[in-house]
């Protein structure tokens, strides 16, 4: 072959390779977004996300990538949470920035606790999903304990309880207490819903924190010593765990644990009464601030975590708790949270 011809064949060659890699490298060139997900900043407005009924916040997003994208979508998935992202999907040119505008809702009947919340970053091209990256936020449903106005001392009569928010006689039955947190849906030991159930409210003023008990009892005529309803109270980064116990027989017991283990709390600074009724019992309770060594109540926004354990006598021993966790009711970060409100 001749040298020319030589040359005509390498020519052929080359432009034949050329015809068919280019359009693989355009392709790569138009795949290569999805190779840069380091240059799409994702940025959460909140990293511990913690819910009453509902929250929102934004997710913001940063594009450093050499080109812009079109067709981003941001997923969000909870077992705890109904998630809502808007807008449903967005174009993010170059250098641009944007966010997406998240909305959480708490599903019925979920308790309080933390939960996953993940989400996922991604772009629709064609039939396929391709994917930029995912994050995951801290969680939580947590509730809100009302306070309430201070009410004026009235004049001394002997009563005790007269010119507080809550008169201490067990009835829970003050106009109060509807404005309260109401606090259900226990669960027994295996899980599964208690039965009978318990609700307990919750609300707090200037002065002390306050709980009002039912127990539903079908057999109200065999409560005995042996039942039992206590309230575990964790303040907000301190290791304390207070306890406060209340007998079907009106007995009352209230302890501390601390690293160095757990000490009973004087006699009478925990105000409490047990009374009957025809298908319950109950109690209602004032913790005095002072017992948790405070002047004053939790700065708004403050968050304790909570635990209430039912113990049953009637039928056999039963136990039931507000907070989930089936033999570990000593385990704090697996109680439910409670957020304290500002003042009315």
């Amino acid at each position: 072959m001749t040298r020319v011809g030589r040359w005509a064949v390498i020519s052929g060659v080359a432009a034949f390779l050329s015809a068919v890699l280019v359009p693989v490298v355009e392709g790569h060139l138009c795949d290569n977004v999805f190779r840069q997900p380091d240059k799409l900043i994702v940025k959460p407005e909140l990293t511990n996300v913690i819910v009453k009924d509902t929250i929102a916040f934004k997710v913001y997003l940063q594009n450093n990538m050499d080109r812009g994208i079109t067709q981003i979508r941001l997923g969000g998935q909870s077992p705890a949470f109904d998630v809502k992202v808007s807008p449903e999907v967005m174009e993010l040119p170059q250098g641009a920035r944007a966010f997406f505008d998240v909305q959480l809702r708490t599903r019925p009947n979920t308790a309080s606790g933390s939960y996953p919340l993940n989400f996922r970053l991604y772009a629709v091209k064609g039939q396929a999903e391709q994917e930029f990256k995912r994050f995951s936020l801290a969680s939580a449903v947590a509730y809100l304990v009302p306070r309430l106005a201070d009410t004026k001392p009235a004049p001394q009569t002997g009563a005790e309880g007269k010119g507080d928010a809550i008169h201490v006689d067990g009835k829970a039955d003050e106009a109060t207490w509807g404005k309260a947190l109401a606090m259900s849906n226990f669960r027994s030991a295996d899980g599964t819903p208690a039965n009978p159930q318990t609700v307990v409210l919750a609300a707090f003023d200037s002065q002390a924190f306050y709980f009002a008990v039912s127990c539903l009892e079908p057999k109200p005529g065999s409560v005995s010593a042996r039942d039992a309803i206590t309230l575990m109270l964790n303040p907000e980064g301190r290791p304390e765990l207070y306890s406060v116990t209340l007998m079907g027989n009106g007995a009352i017991r209230a302890s501390v644990r601390t690293n160095a283990g757990e000490r009973n709390l004087a006699a009478g600074l925990v105000r409490a009464k047990v009374a009957g009724a025809e298908a319950e019992w109950s109690a209602e309770v004032a913790v005095p601030w002072a017992v948790f060594g405070m002047d004053k109540p939790p700065k708004p926004g403050e968050t304790w975590r909570l635990n209430i354990v039912r113990q049953r006598a009637v039928d056999g021993a039963q136990t039931s708790s507000w907070a989930p966790l089936p033999g570990a009711y000593g385990d704090v970060q697996n109680y439910g949270q409670l957020f304290f409100a500002p003042e009315p």
